[in-house]
């Protein structure tokens, strides 16, 4: 698992506070931790880049006012319909000991035996939920789609990993091998 290290400053809570906090150029969101206040922050929109335009999930160390560093996972995130600025974003504070929930993108790795016969590789689950202690966190999970022939499927409840429960639902079909479409013939 991958940790980015992200500076934030607090800020006054409230709608016109987090509305002074755009026109100022600066991306307003809050911290969440288990038996604590939540924290309104304020940052860069540069320093969220990393954090929100990738495909891999990455733990965060959260440096607030230059002092307080707290590990969080990106929770939520609120986009301008119009424009795709960032408006909002949740942290959540985790402690090594206590199972989290998150997001993890999956990646296909092999080559299926009805790709190299002309099937169509058609991934339809991008994202999976699962729980895992923060250590076991991984940036993707892998799917290995190398014994999938041409009109086969493959569901989460046919894989497994290490350390990993999976929340989402067991039946969703991760992947699928479409059959190549034919021309008719004039």
């Amino acid at each position: 698992m991958s940790h980015i290290s992200l500076n934030v400053q607090t800020r006054p809570t409230g709608k016109r506070a987090a509305k002074d906090v755009r026109q100022g150029g600066m991306i307003p969101g809050v911290i969440y931790s288990k038996n604590q206040e939540p924290i309104a922050v304020t940052v860069n929109p540069l320093d969220m880049r990393p954090v929100v335009y990738t495909s891999k999930a990455h733990l965060l160390s959260v440096t607030v006012d230059n002092k307080q560093s707290i590990e969080c996972i990106l929770k939520d995130i609120s986009f301008h319909p119009m424009t795709d600025q960032i408006l909002h974003f949740d942290l959540f504070g985790i402690t090594a000991d206590e199972p989290i929930i998150a997001k993890v993108p999956v990646k296909l790795v092999g080559n299926s035996k009805g790709a190299m016969l002309g099937g169509i590789v058609q991934q339809i689950t991008k994202k999976l939920v699962i729980k895992c202690l923060p250590k076991h966190l991984p940036t993707q999970v892998e799917v290995d789609i190398t014994n999938l022939e041409i009109g086969s499927s493959l569901r989460l409840r046919e894989v497994s990993w290490e350390h990993l429960t999976m929340i989402s639902t067991p039946d969703v079909i991760l992947v699928s091998i479409l059959a190549p479409r034919v021309r008719a013939a004039k």
